[in-house]
This record gives C-alpha cells, structure tokens and sequence, in this order.
C-alpha cells in the first residue's frame, strides 16, 4: 500500500522575516514659504490690495507632512495593514494668502487611508483566494470612491469578484460649511455608497481580451460601467467603456495605443459624453428629495464648470525616438458640442481645437534637455462689441461670448541626474499668453484683453542615504497683466523624506 501525499504547505512571502522587514514607515516633513508683495498699482477696478483683499498678507509660511505606515504578517501571519495620513502647522491662518490651495479651509490632519486587512484565511481550495480590507480605504469603480467600509474580493489567475459598501468619506475633511437654503453640510455628509466589480482575464484561454462590469449606488442614484480591453499584440492595446448613470448612458470612450515600429507610438483617446454624465463627481448629482441642488458644495461653489452638455473629446499623439536619444512628441485635441440649448454654447466649457509638440535629448545619459508649446483656441460666439462710454452703465455681453479666446503657451526644461538614489538637478521655464474676450471696445479695433506671464521651476533632489531624501523647490512667475497690484508670486519648498 503506498501511502498518501502529505499536502503541500503555501509558503507566504512574509514568513521568516524579521520585525524590521514586516513594518515600513515613511516620514515626510515639508516647509512651504509664499510670497507676493505688493507692487503698489491698483487693481484692474482701480482698488488698492488693501481695500480688495482686507488682511492679505504677502508672505505666508507653514509646516506640512505625510506619514505612511505598512505592516505585514506583524500579529497575525495572514493581516496587513496600511496608514496614510497628512498634517499642517500654519501660523496667521485667517489672513488672506498670496497663494490658496484646498488645505487652506481643510482640517489641520487629515487620514486618507487607514485599513486593514486579511488574506489566505481559509485552507479550502474555493475560499482560498478569499480576502477582506475594512477601514477607510479609495476603490476605484464608474468613479473613485472614498469610504469608511468593507471590501470582500475573491480573486483567481482569470477571475476577480468584488463587493463593498460603506459610508462616503469627502477627500478633503473641510471646516464646517452649511448650505444658507438647505441648511445642509454637503461638504462633510456620509451618506451610504456601494457597489460591485466583477473581473474576466481570458488571456488564460488563449483570448486577448480583459473584460469587467462594475456598479455604484450613492443616494439614490444607480451608476455602473463595462469595459473590455483587447490586447492583439505586444506594445498595443484597444481599450472601450461604457458608463451609465441609472441605467441611461452617460459617457462612451475608447483608448489605443499602438507601437508603429520598434521606436513609435501612436495612441488616441476618445470619448463622448451625454447630459447624464455628472458634473464633478458622483457625489455632485442632485440629492434626492432636493433635485435643484448639488450634493457636493464644492463642485458648485468653487468649480463653476456650468451644466453638462453632450459632449465629444478627442485626442491623438504620437511619439518617436532618433537616433536613439532624440524623443519627438506631438498631439492633437478638439471638444465639440453636439447640441446647444436655446441656441447658445456652455460659456463655462467652451469648444476649443489644440496642437503642441515635444522634443527631448539625452545627452550622456545624464543630463536631458527638452522644449515644448501648445496652442488652444477656443470657440466662442463673436462678441456685440459696443465702444465703452464713459459715466455711462452698459450692460455686460452675454456669458457665452465672456472668457477666453485663445492661449499660447511654451517651456523649455534641463535636467542633470548623477544617478540612481543619488542626486539630480532640474530646472523649468516656460511663458503663457492668454487672450480674453473683449466685454468693449475701448477704441475702434479693440482685440480684447491680453495676459502674459511667464515662470518657472527649479528643484534640487539629493539621497542623504539610502532611506533619507531631502528636496528642494522653487516657483516663481512675472507679474501679471490682469493682476497689476501684486509683483509675481514666489513658493519655496523644502521637504525631507525618511524610510524605516
């Protein structure tokens, strides 16, 4: 009689490993220093900075940091876990900055993902490949979720099939923000979201095509999304999506890229979107019981993107390389309205055709140069120019014919490395002309307002040692035409990285 095999025991890649090689952690503190002094013009109404911005101050610093936290197989051979969080430190916080960003009206520390989870935890054949992650965590459906919740994936060579659920988490914990009509906080509401992700890879066939389904239910609304990617050869691949919002098609795309030759690609991007496509996000769809307001407050507040109108984008590069260091780049984009209601155009995303091109050389391996510009011009109706009157109240033109008529913009870059994990140098100028629409004719001719500026970025990173990095970064621009009461804006950055 021959006895039976023993069972193979799964061998987890973290057994034998020591305490440090089971926990990461990774510390970065950040110095931010911004600046815009007061050139003493007025402004373009003719105020003075201190009357159109009470309390503005022309140099503000803070203190900011990430600590990211990884732990494997540390109490329980089959649990990981995972923290990311954020901290600010600021001084004068009420004062009017010269530059604004989304922490300036965010909580001081805010934990963007913090979950654990487990794997490997039954020895059955079926519940194997089972695994499970609670905690806040982003899943990535029709849309980025952020939540507080569970996900429970079952995951095979060919096979995945997901399910989670939770409460909404907004991805800047603001400061308390009431709407004055509704009296609700938009902003920071959790409102139970869900869904589903259901995953084929019939490559194990012998069929080149990846296929998923996924759904999203968030107050209400129904969303979901299929999608199937074929990869014919290596160095291409045809990607198509079909995104839904209850159950009414919202937004159609499709993605290639295809290697020409050995040094070619060509890629593509296309995409048509309908009325039922949402605004910002899927938070910002009307709420249930209030159809005339948006859930998110901050789509509506800040954004201003307008209504969502039926929509095609699309877009082509292409890129190559000479000579085995010389890389060519150029790209073509146009979006079209399909329809217009009552005739006129979205004053707030207007139709625009753009061209640019790119070229980059290596010298040496070392040390890199590169140039590149862009043209966009957009469609706007021609304005009812009328001559401005002076002491005489004329109306504004119409939202549709206000806004930007055109935009040039070109850079040039150098970047030297000394090597991998050891130091490198880069440096950034590039310089921005914008056309405006004219709201009058100061004279006869009148072309309409013009922006220029220019800028640039500079920034040195070094590795202290193999787990220490320290960087350093420095923006500034030249004043601007339609802000004559501030002489450019500066931004230093100095940030040490530590991984233990």
């Amino acid at each position: 009689m021959f006895a039976a095999p023993a069972r193979r025991r799964r061998v987890r890649p973290d057994e034998g490993l020591t305490l440090a090689e089971k926990v990461t952690v990774r510390v970065d503190l950040g110095l931010s220093v911004d600046g815009g002094r007061d050139s003493g013009a007025p402004t373009l109404d003719g105020d003075r900075l201190a009357a159109a911005m009470p309390g503005y101050t022309s140099v503000r610093s803070y203190g900011f940091g990430e600590v990211y936290l990884g732990a494997r197989g540390l109490a329980v051979p089959s649990l990981s876990a995972y923290l990311a969080s954020h901290f600010r430190v600021q001084s004068n916080a009420e004062a009017t900055r010269p530059l604004l960003d989304p922490y300036d009206e965010a909580d001081r520390t805010q934990t963007r993902v913090a979950w654990v989870e487990s794997d490997e935890l039954f020895a059955q054949r079926w519940l194997a490949p089972l695994r499970a992650r609670a905690g806040r965590m982003y899943v990535y459906g029709p849309a980025i979720v952020h939540l507080d919740g569970l996900l429970v994936a079952w995951e095979s060579s060919w096979l995945q099939v997901s399910a989670w659920g939770g409460a909404r988490v907004a991805d800047y914990k603001t400061f308390e923000v009431m709407d004055p009509i509704t009296g609700d906080d938009g902003l920071h509401r959790q409102d139970a979201v869900s869904g589903t992700e259901v995953r084929v890879d019939l490559r194990r066939f012998g069929v080149p095509v990846v296929a998923s389904a996924r759904s999203l239910s968030y107050l209400g609304h129904d969303h979901g999304e299929l999608a199937a990617s074929l990869v014919p050869r290596p160095g291409s691949v045809l990607r198509s999506s079909a995104r839904f919002g209850d159950r009414r098609l919202a937004r159609l795309r499709l993605v290639g890229r295809a290697r020409v030759t050995e040094d070619s690609i060509v890629s593509f991007d296309a995409q048509y979107r309908t009325r039922e496509d949402w605004l910002w996000d899927y938070s910002s769809l009307a709420v249930v019981g209030n159809p005339t307001g948006d859930h998110d407050l901050a789509a509506r507040r800040y954004l201003d993107l307008g209504e969502v109108r039926p929509r095609l984008l699309a877009a082509v590069q292409a890129g190559t390389v000479l000579a085995q260091n010389v890389d060519l780049l150029g790209r073509g984009a146009v979006a079209i309205d399909t329809t217009a209601t009552d005739g006129e155009l979205n004053p707030s995303q207007p139709e625009y055709v753009e061209g640019g091109a790119g070229i980059e050389i290596r010298l040496r391996r070392a040390l890199s140069l590169a140039s590149s510009v862009l043209v966009r011009d957009y469609s706007r109706p021609f304005p009812d120019a009328f001559t401005d009157e002076p002491d005489v109240a004329q109306p504004l033109p119409p939202r549709s014919q206000m806004g930007e008529e055109s935009l040039v913009e070109a850079g040039v870059t150098a970047r030297y490395s000394g090597g991998a994990r050891r130091y490198s140098i880069h440096g950034e100028i590039y310089w921005r002309r914008t056309k405006w629409a004219p709201l009058f004719e100061a004279s006869p001719g009148d072309v309409g307002p013009l922006d220029r500026h220019g800028g640039g970025r500079f920034s040195l990173e070094a590795w202290v040692s193999p787990r220490v990095r320290v960087r350093g970064e420095y923006d500034l621009s030249t004043a601007l035409d339609l802000a004559p009461e501030v002489l450019g804006l500066k931004s230093l950055r100095l940030l040490l990285e530590g991984t233990y």
